[in-house]
């Protein structure tokens, strides 16, 4: 996994310029992990998440307020986003709010994290949550990894896991 700023943002949406141009295969099992930095990188998150996200959705979709939420967290916070073959197959947005308890002491936590289905439960999604970590880690607070509703027995569970600031 790298780590990597934003591309120029002419071809931020799909990295074209890092495809190679000879005839050598492309691999395309190479994970990007990288910073939203563009509007095209918000742009590409926004659609990105309204059709993979929209499953889990509870509620109609505001267009507008949910792009300027977008925008907000990359600004203010940060949204990741993966890459694999150059195509965006996954993304997380971090905030840090404080908790409700003593506004003083905040912590790390995902405002959104989606991937494409069949990356669910590989590569991708473990590059998304240990860069989560990392980057809380870096920042001397605790990630709470919110984690997903799951149905169980007509009730609807949410299931988040929290990741301890590790002092080495």
């Amino acid at each position: 996994m790298e780590l990597h700023a934003a591309p120029d943002p002419v071809a931020a949406e799909l990295v074209v310029e890092q495809l190679p141009t000879s005839t050598e295969p492309v691999h395309h099992d190479h994970i990007v992990v990288r910073y939203a930095e563009t509007d095209d990188d918000v742009i590409a998150i926004h659609r990105f998440l309204l059709v993979v996200a929209q499953p889990a959705m509870r509620c109609p979709v505001d267009v507008e307020q949910s792009l300027m939420e977008i925008i907000r967290v990359t600004k203010e916070n940060v949204a990741l986003m993966v890459l694999k073959g150059g195509l965006l197959v996954g993304t997380m947005g971090l905030i840090d709010p404080a908790w409700w308890y003593n506004p003083k002491h905040r912590f790390m936590a995902d405002r959104w994290h989606f991937v494409l289905p069949e990356h669910q439960h590989g590569p991708v999604n473990r590059a998304l949550i240990d860069e989560a970590r990392k980057i809380a880690a870096d920042a001397g607070l605790e990630f709470i990894h919110q984690g997903k509703i799951r149905e169980k027995g007509g009730a609807q569970l949410m299931m988040p896991r929290a990741y301890p600031v590790q002092i080495t």
